[in-house]
């Protein structure tokens, strides 16, 4: 090992700090990761001190100096828009807010992370992207917290560095995503997004429902299995019934399976953690390494 990076993977229940060293050509070649109980959840909760101390005295057990922060909100909102293709991020940060406007009562109480679709016509004048709204306390909440105790060089939504691991894969990556209050289905290629589908859940029964009619309709190609990841995923009996809708192409998200030439993956790899950690650190530019 030359080199060694941090990632911060700070999801809504729990948060996991992930080491990765690269060798000599630059490739990952290990891993070292502990995890704690407290995510998202707890840091906008009412014991929010504690949860960011818990964090920040993993992020020094780990000799974490500097860390890319991949985060899930508790909350957040999807939305498809279309800007203009010569935007800069001001105007695109002025657009994402109008946006916002729309549908949220106090969209300035909002930050916004955008990830583009992939384009049939390079020359549109407009371009698709995903909107992903969460709470602005949220993020601030947690650099301020954090900071004392590492350098932050990369604050991430849990989707975008996801997305962007399928620029390296052969295949397209299709991930179901089933959490206790929502459940949404993408598919990736090349870095960018090309179908997109959220359902926020109202009722028990809904994720299967909406899982199983993503999994029968949307554009999943014959040869392609299917990642599934999220709380409601320990529910056996209904993942049983899933596995028999997809051909039993229905996969934990294994990144030795989304990535197995990319890596000499060894067992202790082989989690959504250090996907998700592989990922953000390989989206953060390499001059902050």
């Amino acid at each position: 090992m030359t080199r060694s990076r941090h990632a911060c993977i700070i999801d809504r229940l729990s948060t996991t700090v992930v080491e990765i060293g690269f060798d000599l050509d630059d490739a990952p070649d290990s891993t070292r990761q502990k995890t704690i109980n407290v995510g998202t959840r707890h840091i906008m909760g009412e014991d929010q001190k504690r949860a960011l101390r818990k964090i920040g005295e993993l992020l020094k057990k780990m000799k974490a100096k500097k860390t890319s922060l991949c985060i899930h909100p508790d909350r957040f909102y999807p939305l498809d828009t279309l800007f203009a293709r010569k935007l800069d991020k001001e105007e695109m940060d002025a657009q994402c807010r109008t946006e916002a406007g729309y549908f949220l009562r106090n969209p300035d109480n909002y930050s916004c992370e955008t990830i583009p679709y992939c384009s049939e016509k390079e020359d549109s004048l407009f371009s698709k992207h995903l909107l992903l709204l969460y709470p602005r306390p949220l993020l601030s909440s947690i650099r301020n917290g954090l900071e004392p105790w590492s350098d932050i060089d990369a604050t991430l939504l849990y989707l975008k560095p996801l997305v962007s691991i399928s620029a390296m894969t052969e295949k397209k990556l299709c991930l179901l995503e089933l959490e206790a209050d929502y459940a949404a289905f993408s598919v990736s290629s090349n870095g960018k997004i090309e179908y997109y589908r959220y359902w926020e859940l109202q009722k028990p029964g809904e994720a299967e429902y909406f899982a199983l009619h993503e999994l029968k309709h949307s554009r999943i190609p014959e040869d392609h299995d299917v990642y599934v990841t999220g709380v409601l995923t320990e529910n056996n009996v209904m993942m049983e019934r899933l596995k028999k809708a997809s051909a039993d192409n229905l996969l934990p998200l294994d990144p030795s399976e989304i990535m197995p030439e990319a890596v000499k993956w060894k067992k202790n790899m082989k989690t959504p953690a250090v996907l998700k950690a592989l990922a953000t650190i390989l989206e953060t530019p390499s001059d902050t390494a």
